[in-house]
């Protein structure tokens, strides 16, 4: 394994010191566009669901405060914690899983890219969303996930959406199609930072 840096804090992430795309960075061109949004109300929600992540974080590693928890966020842990214990939808419920990895970043050295699932247990790899699913986006992330751990044995691709007033629905992800063209992201990705840096040398000249 070469050199992988995952840095959150900057966004930048490295493979041997040269930098490479994350998941969100390869599906950007089809994710859901904000840009009409009121910028207040986006950085809130943006806030929330970073918050809701930690708090997911923390209860799976036994370490979480609940009168710590923001009051926007109570609905939503209480879904969590009832999704947790729930083995009515064919899944094996969180609390009998055997847990691989919470939010731990992995890297394909081969294709050169990276990503931080929010949990991957021995059958099935999560993501957690504070909003309504995205069935044109999420399947894409979740296989550029898949690429990134270990294929036996064979995992599930699970999304969960919460809601701070309504409930949690969960998705299968698992779509056929999804791979090859989360592949087509990343060669349009590399592409597209060749073509930028042909331009800027075009430039300086």
């Amino acid at each position: 394994m070469g050199e992988f840096i995952y840095n959150e804090e900057t966004r930048i992430h490295t493979l041997n010191g040269k930098i490479i795309p994350s998941v969100s960075n390869i599906v950007e061109p089809l994710s859901m566009d904000y840009s009409k949004a009121h910028p207040g109300k986006l950085a809130h929600k943006k806030d929330l669901g970073i918050n809701f992540h930690e708090c997911i974080r923390l209860f799976l590693n036994n370490d979480l405060d609940e009168d710590s928890i923001d009051e926007d966020l109570v609905i939503p842990m209480q879904q969590f914690d009832e999704f947790f214990t729930d083995n009515t939808n064919g899944l094996q419920s969180l609390e009998s899983s055997s847990i691989v990895a919470i939010e731990r970043p992995f890297c394909n050295e081969k294709l050169k890219y990276c990503g931080k699932p929010d949990l991957v247990t021995e059958d099935t790899i999560y993501d957690w969303k504070l909003r309504k699913y995205d069935p044109v986006c999420d399947p894409l992330r979740m296989a550029g996930y898949a690429g990134l751990i270990s294929d036996f044995p064979p995992k599930r691709k699970i999304v969960v959406g919460f809601s701070l007033d309504a409930g949690y629905r969960v998705h299968d992800a698992d779509k056929k199609q999804a791979w090859p063209i989360f592949r087509k992201l990343l060669d349009w990705y590399w592409k597209k930072q060749e073509f930028e840096t042909l331009l800027s040398q075009w430039r300086k000249q």
